[in-house]
């Protein structure tokens, strides 16, 4: 198991780090379904950890990873990057009744995590950070033509196969 959990009670006044290596087993645990098979990943976090006034707890570092998505044409392996600066204040969630429905955040909430208990999970941090470097539609390289449909296998550039149910529309001429 990965040491991405910070114990409150333990903490000092004194900063703390966390390093640790994001190995194939992290990344087919936490981005299962994204990340591509035969390539799952390598990465590795270093985080500061510091008491703030009070219960609130600082957190700031880098999280740097290397992994594979899966095409969005082909279904080969799409390269993914994630080189992120990470800072958030974790701060312990009061009860939630009497709270408006409604809140307008404002640019510090948007580094502001509740906890609850005495530990902090700071995996699902890292896999958001890594979820959001993989683009909408992940692509293996620029030119990807996508799947053949007569092989099922990726087509190569040089070939172009057209979809038999569009050859139809072929025969239609525009009109003005």
């Amino acid at each position: 198991m990965h040491n991405l959990k910070i114990d409150v009670e333990r903490l000092s006044d004194e900063p703390e780090e966390i390093r640790t290596e994001l190995d194939e087993a992290w990344f087919a645990r936490e981005l299962e379904g994204v990340v591509h098979a035969e390539q799952p990943g390598e990465g590795r976090v270093e985080f500061q950890v510091e008491r703030m006034s009070g219960e609130k707890i600082q957190v700031t570092g880098r999280i740097q990873a290397k992994f594979a998505a899966v095409c969005g044409r082909c279904l080969e392996a799409a390269p993914v990057s994630v080189d992120e600066h990470y800072y958030m204040v974790f701060e312990p969630q009061g009860d939630v009744d009497g709270l408006p429905d409604e809140v307008e955040l404002t640019e510090a909430d948007l580094s502001w995590e509740g906890y609850q208990g005495d530990e902090i999970d700071l995996n699902p941090q890292v896999r958001e950070q890594c979820l959001l470097a993989v683009p909408m539609r992940p692509l293996c390289r620029e030119d990807c033509p996508g799947i053949a449909y007569d092989t099922g296998a990726p087509e190569e550039p040089e070939g172009e196969v057209v979809d038999p149910r569009w050859k139809a529309l072929a025969k239609f001429k525009p009109t003005s």
